[in-house]
């Protein structure tokens, strides 16, 4: 037997939007460790990666191996009829063809089932290779989501460049160009944490006669670095091996974005010659990650 309960059934509603438009049919395989998921679009251009660990669930059970094949635009009209408040019950009996899913408000005043029938889907297992990236941005959800509908205006690819300075996103079409850079935050997540801890490489100031340093100052600048800290939650931050610039198709990265629904944070991964990796961390529970093939150029290839 297979179940698996979510306080806020919302979450299943999220990651079923942000992956539907990608593939179309699915095998969730179900472990007793957790649900995980891997289907390529049709054109073999992008990667879908979903990892549910058991252990974030409000309760879990799979005590054999299981594969439940779905498919993703029924699923995504029963999450429909379903209420954001409700808490939502997957549950599969063994030798059965048929999902069922309980949704239950608050206080179980109300309790809906529905039962979606099973699909034989053949696939083969897809292996994600290890890949050493050279260049890591983390950003904003919701600027990436518009970056990816700005830059759609004026073109179907979009050109990624990540430097010291920041990343830039370009388009170029028809009726003109747009580009934006967003620029690099002054310090790294790891460099802000040790600030705020106290372990600025600033020195404190001493006393007049030279004995005591002054603590005052030292407090307020761990008040100022936290409050500096929460204000570039937003920002941009950048790891990099070298700079690296490729371009993508924008339909791709239009729908990678709607991944935002689950987390405040997007984080690319690049390298030359390399899918791009998109990721998103779903706190408590795995991640969402969506990969893709860069546009080769033209002349590059002549």
């Amino acid at each position: 037997m297979f179940e698996a309960q979510l306080e806020h059934g919302s979450l299943w509603k999220k990651v079923v939007e942000a992956i539907k438009d990608l593939v179309n049919d699915v095998n969730l395989d179900c472990s007793p460790s957790g649900i995980s998921l891997q289907a390529m679009d049709s054109a073999h251009i992008a990667l879908v990666n979903l990892l549910l660990k058991g252990e974030g669930f409000t309760n879990y059970r799979c005590e054999r191996n299981v594969i439940l094949g779905l498919n993703l635009a029924s699923l995504s009209r029963v999450m429909k009829a379903t209420d954001n408040s409700e808490r939502i019950t997957f549950r599969h009996e063994d030798d059965t063809d048929q999902l069922s899913i309980m949704c239950e408000t608050p206080g179980s005043q109300k309790v809906s089932e529905y039962q979606l029938k099973l699909m034989e889907i053949e696939g083969e297992q897809l292996v994600i290779p290890e890949q050493e990236y050279k260049a890591k941005v983390s950003m904003s959800s919701a600027e990436f989501s518009k970056l990816c509908r700005d830059m759609a205006i004026f073109a179907d690819t979009v050109t990624v460049e990540v430097t010291s300075a920041g990343v830039k996103f370009s388009a170029s079409g028809d009726i003109g160009e747009a580009s934006t850079l967003l620029k690099a935050s002054t310090h790294t997540a790891d460099e802000r944490k040790k600030v705020v801890k106290g372990e600025s490489k600033i020195k404190p100031e001493k006393t007049e006669d030279g004995d005591e340093p002054v603590k005052k100052p030292i407090k307020k600048e761990k008040e100022d670095t936290a409050a500096t800290e929460k204000s570039e939650d937003t920002g941009v931050h950048v790891e990099l091996e070298e700079n690296v610039t490729l371009s993508f198709p924008l339909r791709y990265f239009t729908i990678f974005a709607r991944g935002g629904s689950l987390s405040d944070r997007v984080v690319l991964h690049m390298a030359k010659d390399c899918p791009c990796l998109v990721e998103y961390q779903i706190s408590g529970l795995g991640f969402l990650r969506f990969y893709s093939a860069p546009k080769v150029n033209e002349d590059e290839q002549a």
